[in-house]
């Protein structure tokens, strides 16, 4: 299959600022020079255009000028910059980035609670059943994500191969109502009947791409691409897994590391502290992360990173609430001596 002469990486950069130019060298379009042929002159039209006119007598019009030559030509960039790069994710994007982000993202906030809503307590329940409660989460959750992840996706595939072969079938049984349903689509969108049948009847000529064509238009789902299989699925469900272990564990480690520390009388929550810097860092990192992804702009980066941490602080706040009350209206001592 032949790649497309286009640079992804740059064309990204360029929409992100705005540069047309940039934009026409990524997808492997000439660039324009504007010269003068009389004087020269290389620049762009704005410029040459006020050059020019600087160059007319008051007393004479632009076309009245004495030898004056104001022929502007566009030329093309003898060397363009053609470059085939095919469009292809990797790892962490696209294909995998919400896997990742929303494992990492459930993981290091659903154990973060857990650790918030026993230091709630005052300590009263002791740091080693922060470390079994937050063990036992970590490992239970992160199966119940990864294979649930695995699970949806591998409904949402059958789903779409499922409404695929069907669009299909009907295409090969009654060819004339699918094309009549599809103009009429079009039509409903603003276009002639004229031109909606010449488009309709021009792309039904070219069967997958029309079958793909009416799921997105007719159905509203994405056809399946060429990779997407149920092994992608239990990969996306593997990356949630991964995510929800690794992100998940900061706020353990941190009270296996420093739970038993004999800090100075007063600072009782002193690791509780630790481990909310330490996890707020890494929602940032995630929220950051996740945004670089779409833009190249640093200040919606830093809202993403916000964003994140704003989360994980409503969600820790309210369960070091509920561990408050609890202590406060319960006995949690019985049963511990």
């Amino acid at each position: 299959m032949k790649l497309p002469t286009r640079d992804l990486e740059k064309a990204k950069k360029a929409y992100a600022k705005g540069d047309l130019e940039a934009a026409r060298a990524a997808h492997g379009l000439p660039t324009q020079q504007v010269v003068g042929t009389t004087s020269s002159l290389t620049g762009t039209v704005d410029d040459l255009e006020k050059e020019q006119t600087s160059k007319v007598p008051e007393n004479k019009s632009a076309d009245e000028t004495d030898g004056c030559e104001t022929t502007v030509v566009i030329v093309e960039d003898p060397k363009p910059c053609i470059q085939q790069a095919q469009e292809a994710h990797n790892m962490f994007g696209g294909d995998y980035i919400k896997s990742f982000v929303f494992g990492g993202l459930d993981g290091i906030i659903t154990t973060f609670a857990i650790v918030a809503a026993v230091a709630g307590t005052g300590g009263k329940l002791g740091n080693e059943v922060v470390i079994l409660m937050g063990l036992a989460n970590l490992v239970a959750d992160a199966i119940s994500m990864g294979f649930g992840d695995f699970l949806s996706e591998k409904a949402e595939l059958d789903f779409v191969k499922h409404e695929r072969a069907r669009e299909e079938w009907e295409l090969e049984n009654f060819p004339e109502g699918e094309i009549m349903e599809m103009i009429e689509l079009y039509e409903s969108k603003g276009f002639s009947k004229e031109d909606a049948t010449l488009i309709i009847e021009t792309m039904a000529k070219y069967k997958d791409f029309f079958v793909d064509h009416m799921c997105v238009q007719e159905l509203e789902v994405l056809p399946p691409g060429e990779n997407e299989d149920v092994y992608m699925a239990a990969k996306k469900g593997a990356v949630t897994f991964c995510a929800f272990m690794l992100f998940g564990s900061v706020p353990v480690l941190v009270y296996a590391a420093l739970g038993n520390y004999d800090w100075s009388r007063g600072a009782e929550y002193m690791t509780f502290i630790i481990a909310c810097v330490a996890t707020e860092v890494v929602l940032f990192f995630l929220g950051f992360a996740k945004q670089s992804f779409m833009t190249e702009q640093t200040i919606e980066k830093f809202k993403a990173g916000g964003f994140m941490m704003l989360n994980g602080s409503l969600a820790a706040g309210a369960s070091f609430l509920i561990g408050y009350v609890a202590e406060k209206n319960m006995d949690l001592g019985v049963g511990c001596e």
